[in-house]
């Protein structure tokens, strides 16, 4: 790595031990917070707020397709977590079925559960639950360097695995990073 990544890696450690600071205060499972807040430094530095504000507004012509003549959803990820629709309609236990990136939903979807999942992407405790969900048998508080790039597969599904500069590779540096004591 060189020394313009090296120091973008310091620069999202910092904000880690401030995040991981937080989070300690008001989070009772410790053990997956370092992936939580790993997610959250990763999302948060690479998504800015108009670009999730796009994706929230796609979401909302989306859903009004959906209503309007019954369009299927389209399976976006969205909110400062990057949590995809499928995962939160598993998640919020809302039947659906699943073909190519269309999201045919098994009942109606209210207002209200639109607003939801909305929520649900922007809160920690959704993406915990998926993970926890989809990662049964990990050990949070003792992951290995495969556990962490079963996770970055899972969560950045391979676009971000181009080079030694990728999901996993920042993520790995945040997770062993928080063995320091903050």
């Amino acid at each position: 790595m060189n020394n313009s990544k090296i120091n973008y890696i310091n620069n999202l450690k910092l904000k880690f031990a401030k995040k991981m600071k937080k989070l300690r205060k008001e989070h009772k499972n410790l053990d997956i917070l370092p992936i939580l807040a790993g997610i959250e430094i990763i999302e948060r530095e690479n998504r800015f707020f108009m670009w999730r504000f796009f994706e929230y507004l796609f979401f909302t012509i989306n859903y009004a397709l959906y209503r309007l003549v019954k369009k299927p959803l389209i399976n976006y990820s969205i909110g400062k977590y990057q949590l995809k629709v499928e995962y939160i309609l598993e998640y919020k236990k809302i039947g659906f079925r699943k073909e190519s990136k269309n999201l045919f939903l098994l009942e109606n979807l209210s207002l209200r559960d639109f607003l939801e999942i909305i929520a649900c992407s922007n809160a920690i405790v959704c993406l915990e639950s998926i993970l926890q969900l989809k990662f049964i048998n990990f050990n949070w508080s003792r992951l290995t360097e495969d556990n962490i790039k079963k996770l970055a597969l899972f969560y950045s599904r391979n676009i971000e695995f181009i080079d030694d500069f990728n999901y996993f590779t920042i993520l790995k540096e945040l997770y062993f990073y928080q063995k320091l004591d903050y």
